[in-house]
């Protein structure tokens, strides 16, 4: 496969990508994926992405649809951070050996209309007469997202489509393995070697042999690392991706002479989902000094006013996560006492009537708590406990919810926090003072 081409024509924060399969057989059905993100500070506006098909290629369709015939996408705004893609499909056609050269643009679109290139990429596919089928899915998709801890099963799947045998038959799969926990890694009747995991005659005996309209399987599987696991070790580490691409080889392969007779499926991709969290505590005790954050009584009693300090505490893991919002909800009877602040995001809003506290944050980065503060709100409540209260501690909070999205798996998530009691079990210094007395 010849290497992927790069020309910036001017300087831009606008990174872009195209792929295309390395090879494919004339007139299949193949697809061209086009990313691109801005990596600047603030938006841009008014972008337009171009993709110059080769000789030979039949657009079908394309994710989203072009804005214009079926090469040009309009992007009236592109947010900071923000990662989109294209994914065009279509047939392609040429003869054996032959490489087939697609390229896009991304530029800018002035008031006439006129595009200005900032960043071109290139990417090829050579035709192969190859007579062979090979595909690969991981949990039954060619792309899916999942969180960490997941088990991964891949299946490869292969057909004979020619008139002959095909002796000696190796599957090779090319995996990057950053995020895999290696301990559960497991291939039914293949090795790992160098980095790729290889079937032949020895570990699959179908192999020796694939006979005209003959078809088979291979399976393989790993665990993503957990959480606590992941290689993050700078603010940088996001946005983790594993690639995952089967080929199969054989001498009896039918391609050109000067071409290596392999023939690979187009790549499976699991891309990490982030994990927000939040963590909601109520204090009545400064936890460095041991002085009093709230008022009243303490242990709280039958008829008197205690007031608390509440914090909710917001962390990030691997991908910025866009339009987040933290929910907590108040128990009944448990007053909003204002005092209230922000590290990031909206002034809170407290709703009276539901007791609902809404916490508008906006967009939070990786690695949010981890190589950057937490962000955090805070606000004081307070509870006058009746008789039937006595002897037992009274809720503060009921829950707390976050929920956001996230951009670079581009799901919805969502988290929650338990309840809070006067128990205040975050608090050292309120230990055994939960308990409403009369």
């Amino acid at each position: 496969k010849e290497a992927e081409g790069d020309t910036i024509i001017a300087s831009s924060d606008i990174s872009l990508s195209v792929d295309a399969p390395q090879t494919t057989t004339s007139g299949n059905q193949i697809e061209y994926i086009v990313n691109y993100e801005n990596k600047g500070k603030n938006a841009k506006t008014n972008l337009q992405v171009r993709v110059n098909y080769p000789d030979g290629f039949s657009f079908s369709k394309a994710e989203p649809s072009p804005s214009n015939g079926n090469r040009t996408w309009d992007i009236p705004s592109l947010k900071s951070g923000e990662r989109k893609k294209i994914k065009v499909l279509g047939a392609l056609s040429g003869g054996d050996g032959e490489s087939k050269r697609v390229e896009a643009e991304i530029g800018t679109v002035d008031s006439n209309g006129k595009f200005f290139t900032q960043i071109k990429k290139e990417d090829s596919t050579r035709i192969v007469e190859a007579g062979i089928l090979i595909t690969e899915t991981v949990n039954g998709k060619s792309e899916t997202f999942v969180d960490a801890g997941t088990t991964l099963d891949y299946v490869i799947e292969y057909k004979n489509e020619g008139g002959i045998g095909l002796r000696n038959v190796v599957v090779e799969n090319e995996i990057n393995t950053e995020i895999l926990d290696m301990s559960t890694f497991n291939a039914k009747g293949g090795a790992l070697e160098n980095g790729k995991i290889v079937w032949n005659s020895s570990g699959v005996s179908e192999l020796a042999l694939i006979q005209p309209s003959q078809e088979g399987r291979l399976e393989f599987s790993a665990g993503v690392k957990k959480k606590e696991e992941l290689p993050i070790s700078s603010i940088s580490d996001k946005n983790f991706q594993i690639t995952s691409r089967a080929s199969i080889s054989s001498d009896d392969i039918a391609v050109s002479i000067s071409a290596e007779k392999k023939v690979e499926a187009a790549p499976s991709i699991v891309k990490l989902n982030t994990f927000i969290g939040v963590d909601a505590q109520a204090f009545y005790y400064d936890q460095f000094t041991g002085e009093p954050l709230g008022n009243g009584p303490m242990p709280p009693k039958v008829g008197q006013k205690t007031t608390y300090k509440v914090f909710l505490n917001m962390t990030n893991l691997s991908n910025d996560v866009a339009e987040v919002v933290v929910k907590c909800q108040l128990a009944p009877g448990i007053k909003w006492e204002w005092n209230d602040s922000v590290s990031h995001g909206e002034k809170l809003d407290h709703n009276s009537k539901t007791g609902e506290v809404l916490w508008k944050v906006g967009r939070v980065p990786a690695n949010t708590g981890t190589f950057s503060e937490k962000m955090i709100a805070s606000f004081d409540i307070s509870i006058t406990p009746g008789e039937d209260r006595i002897g037992k501690t009274a809720p503060l909070i009921v829950t707390t919810k976050i929920v956001g999205e996230d951009t670079f798996t581009e799901q919805k998530l969502d988290s929650s926090d338990g309840d809070v009691s006067t128990e205040l079990p975050d608090d050292k210094f309120a230990e055994g003072k939960g308990n409403v007395e009369k």
